[in-house]
């Protein structure tokens, strides 16, 4: 891992390894795309139903929960696990509290290196005042991106793709060049801004066969590079 200072050289901060820091641990990046389809391509077929957004969902006893999806089916489970997202029904049907904007609005980006992408394996950070960035190499033709900055509010939804990447360059202009290279060989489409919340932790409520993954809200600093993919998943 690197990490650097904003200036025009990126003064080093401070470089280690983390098998040298920590050994046995490391940080693997990993395209969320590519993951969800060898996950799937490892299942019998109909074992996962895509789009399959849920209505509602009512405990059962010792049945398990019922949960009904908006194309009409129902779904008798003995375990719920709702990893659905900073916006889940599960969390609402669980009486957690709506997520919260944190003050920090982020920009992610994939770059594409049709000829293969020139950096070692490697997490770079780069630290400003009020904005932070980094990168990391996901395969031999992708970087993964992102830049993490203070604001008051999240402002109006921006969803024209040439500005949204002009604004994210705009954010560190005069940054060390291989950052803005990574942002500049990333296709206008593969950009994306959104605002980072958080909500409080478990209602005093229990359940016995629904678990839910909170660990959605989250910044870029802390959770980066990973992405989640896993979504509402139900156990028959």
């Amino acid at each position: 891992m690197r990490m650097r200072s904003p200036a025009a050289g990126g003064r080093d901060l401070r470089e280690f390894s983390f098998e040298e820091e920590a050994p046995g641990q490391e940080v693997r990046a990993v395209e969320r795309r590519v993951l969800l389809e060898t996950l799937a391509s490892k299942l019998p077929p109909g074992t996962i139903s895509f789009s399959s957004k849920l209505k509602s969902i009512a405990e059962q006893g010792p049945d398990g929960t019922l949960l009904e999806l908006e194309d009409g089916r129902q779904i008798l489970s003995k375990i719920v696990i709702g990893c659905d997202g900073v916006n889940s029904p599960i969390a609402r049907w669980m009486g957690f509290s709506e997520p919260r904007y944190v003050g920090h609005m982020a920009f992610r980006g994939l770059a594409e290196y049709a000829d293969g992408q020139p950096f070692e394996p490697k997490v770079n950070y780069i630290y400003g005042r009020g904005v932070r960035a980094g990168f990391v190499p996901v395969s031999p033709t992708k970087v993964y991106w992102f830049i993490c900055f203070n604001r008051q509010d999240p402002g109006p939804k921006i969803t024209d793709p040439v500005a949204l990447k002009s604004e994210a360059l705009e954010l560190v202009r005069g940054w060390p060049s291989d950052l803005l290279a990574v942002m500049r060989s990333t296709p206008e489409g593969a950009v994306v801004r959104t605002p980072l919340v958080d909500r409080a932790w478990f209602p005093h409520q229990s359940f016995e066969s629904v678990l839910l993954d909170l660990d959605f809200g989250v910044s870029q600093s802390e959770s980066f590079p990973l992405s989640f993919g896993l979504h509402l998943a139900f156990l028959t």
